[in-house]
């Protein structure tokens, strides 16, 4: 997926240096995903782990996304959804949220580059080098934040 600066990273790289915690963010618009990879990142600051977040938001977003809040992780662009329909974390929101935030100046379709209004449900996963997820965590709730010792123990486990 392309990153910040639209070049491409692989899982299958990131790996290869280490266990990866993947977080499933709406954008940056969402305050609630923000503060969870805020949180997480700050949590895992200086262990050999690589903190992903995926946005569907696409490019120049996904830069904003990171200069904007200061993130100190990797960011790329879910395009089209396609990592976020694997992890069968897609979902459309109802048509009353996306009125509601097409009011509010977010509108989903422009943000993501899609021809429908979609939304990855927020999810963290934690996966080991050898490509097995040794935690996960999937909650509707955008408020709902992951407890930074869940990871740290998922983390041992994936070592």
């Amino acid at each position: 997926l392309p990153d910040a600066r639209a070049r491409l990273i692989s899982l299958s790289n990131l790996l290869a240096e280490g266990p990866v915690v993947l977080i499933f963010a709406p954008g940056g618009w969402c305050p609630f995903g923000i503060d969870k990879i805020r949180t997480l990142s700050a949590a895992l600051r200086g262990r050999a782990v690589s903190v992903v977040a995926l946005t569907p938001e696409t490019v120049p977003y996904p830069r904003d996304v990171k200069t904007q809040n200061r993130l100190d992780c990797v960011v790329l662009a879910d395009v089209d959804y396609g990592v976020g329909l694997s992890f069968g974390l897609i979902f459309a929101p109802p048509p009353g949220i996306v009125a509601q935030m097409k009011a509010h100046g977010l509108d989903l379709v422009e943000l993501h580059g899609a021809s429908r209004p979609m939304l990855p449900a927020p999810a963290v996963y934690v996966i080991a080098p050898s490509g097995k997820i040794t935690m996960a965590q999937v909650d509707l709730d955008y408020m709902t934040s992951v407890k930074p010792e869940k990871v740290l123990q998922a983390l041992e486990a994936a070592s």
